[in-house]
């Protein structure tokens, strides 16, 4: 029973946590872009090439976010 509270609790966190940094332009894409190329780092180094496939086709999605939400932004990671 307390796993799937801890879930809910975390997964809405997360997700409130993202929306406070959209406020800049290009702050959270930033973020997510920088996580993800460390993430894909740690999975091609393991062996996961699918999962490292499937990170780097994220990346590719969020820098062409970064286009549009360059200053002055014309879409929101929360709007688009």
């Amino acid at each position: 029973m307390f796993f799937p509270l801890l879930t809910f609790f975390m997964t809405v966190s997360i997700v409130n946590a993202i929306n406070i940094t959209d406020g800049l332009d290009g702050l959270a894409g930033g973020l997510m872009s920088i996580i993800l190329l460390i993430l894909a780092i740690v999975l091609f180094v393991n062996g996961t090439y699918l999962a490292t496939t499937l990170v780097g086709i994220l990346v590719a999605c969020l820098v062409a976010f970064m286009f549009f939400n360059i200053n002055p932004a014309k879409i929101f990671m929360g709007d688009s």
